[in-house]
């Protein structure tokens, strides 16, 4: 299964080279964020024709997203899933006054694929970014109560997005915790950065200086990736980031 994420910036990314990098990479499973109703309008008729199944939820501003597959999906995506949230501290080291986890505020699509004839959950994911102490708090209320929707689904799972945090924040230790490895650690190179794009780094100033990997693709469950790579820019101030991932070879029969 070959995993795409890309945050598109508001719906501002160049419509011919992000179709030309989808065209390259070939994802099975296509994941955008921050997708705008006006670029659904610009470019939808363009994926129905690469993706045969949509998910789209496209808003204003910075939370709109949209999931497309080649797969057929397997039931309804949800695009606020339900989170059993009385799971969401079990088996999670965190501060003791965190505060509780949340349903998602923004939509965070969830979809279900069928791969070698096992279902695998492809979850679409966008938390806040850590730009003041509240939006800190509600990341990490909004990380553990996707941790505890895996906790109550034995399914296989891969989580992609811009997760607005990094391999070393305390959140990435709770999906490590939880059993989530980052494809990037077994099958990319280099560091991987993702934000922002250093072609249009006078657009950012000093932040151009400190580039940081925040679109991520995360697995579970005994998938593997064998493949990772950062993308070409799509025009947009993130990277897009592709995977290939799936289930390991059955051992020979004695």
């Amino acid at each position: 299964l070959v995993v795409m994420t890309t945050n598109v910036e508001y719906g501002r990314a160049d419509d011919a080279r992000l179709l030309a990098e989808i065209d390259r990479a070939a994802p099975d499973v296509l994941l955008m964020q921050e997708y705008t109703p006006e670029m659904h309008e610009r470019l939808g008729p363009a994926l129905a024709e690469r993706f045969a199944h949509a998910s789209p939820r496209a808003q204003d501003g910075a939370f709109g997203m949209a999931t497309y597959s080649r797969l057929p999906f397997v039931g309804e995506p949800e695009h606020y899933p339900r989170m059993d949230l009385r799971a969401a501290a079990q088996g999670v080291a965190e501060p003791p006054r965190e505060p509780p986890p949340e349903p998602p505020p923004e939509p965070q699509i969830r979809a279900v694929v069928r791969v070698g004839g096992r279902e695998v959950v492809v979850q679409n994911f966008h938390p806040y970014p850590p730009t003041s102490p509240a939006s800190v708090l509600h990341q990490r209320s909004h990380t553990r109560g996707l941790l505890a929707l895996a906790r109550a689904d034995p399914r296989p799972t891969i989580i992609a997005g811009d997760f607005n945090f990094t391999a070393n924040a305390v959140t990435s230790a709770w999906l490590r915790d939880a059993g989530f490895r980052d494809a990037w650690d077994t099958a990319g190179r280099g560091p991987g950065f993702t934000w922002p794009d250093r072609a249009r780094a006078g657009s950012y100033g000093p932040a151009a200086l400190l580039p940081v990997r925040i679109d991520r693709v995360l697995v579970s469950g005994g998938l593997l990736a064998d493949r990772a790579e950062v993308g070409a820019s799509v025009g947009a101030d993130h990277l897009p980031v592709i995977v290939r991932v799936g289930f390991p070879p059955a051992p020979p029969a004695p």
